[in-house]
Formats: structure tokens, sequence, C-alpha cells
């Protein structure tokens, strides 16, 4: 981020400079049309919300025992593996 976005959004909370910082065009948007930083936090908390929505398939390596625990685990719940890692991943909250 150049100094002038910087400086624009100091005083917004550490999520909304971390979303800011990774996305380029809420970075053009900011500093071309002078949002307030209500309009800005408005922005960053819909397109957040956004994200929350949408799926994005992803490659991640596992132990085959971590495999085979989670399986079995979904077996017994009588859901899908994907989706018990998916609930995995949501409580850890991170």
């Amino acid at each position: 981020m150049n100094k002038e976005l910087l400086q624009r959004v100091s005083s917004l909370p550490q999520y909304a400079k971390f979303y800011i910082y990774e996305d380029k065009d809420l970075q053009a948007d900011i500093l071309d049309n002078n949002m307030t930083d209500e309009e800005i936090l408005r922005e960053v908390d819909f397109q957040i919300e956004q994200m929350r929505i949408k799926k994005k398939p992803i490659t991640i390596r596992l132990s085959e025992y971590d495999i085979f625990r989670f399986k079995q685990k979904a077996y017994y719940e009588r859901i899908p593996y994907q989706t018990l890692i998916n609930q995995t991943l949501h409580k850890a909250d991170i």
C-alpha cells in the first residue's frame, strides 16, 4: 500500500486494514472515490460476508491416518467427510 492509502486507513480496525491490503480494487476505490471510514467499513464487511457464502476448492495435504480418522468419524455422524473437515476448520476459529 502506498503512503496516501496507509494514512487514509490508519484509523480503521485491523481486520479492515488486512482486507484492504489484500484487495487492490478496493484500494483504488478508496483513493479514487474519497470514501469515508464508515463507507469503507461497510464495503469491507459486505465483501467479507460474500466470502463466507462462496466456496473455493483448495488442495491440502493430510496424512493418511488423519484422512482415515475424518472418514471414520464422518461415517458415524452420517455426513460427508469433507463436511466434517470444513466443520472442524470452522470450530478452530482461525
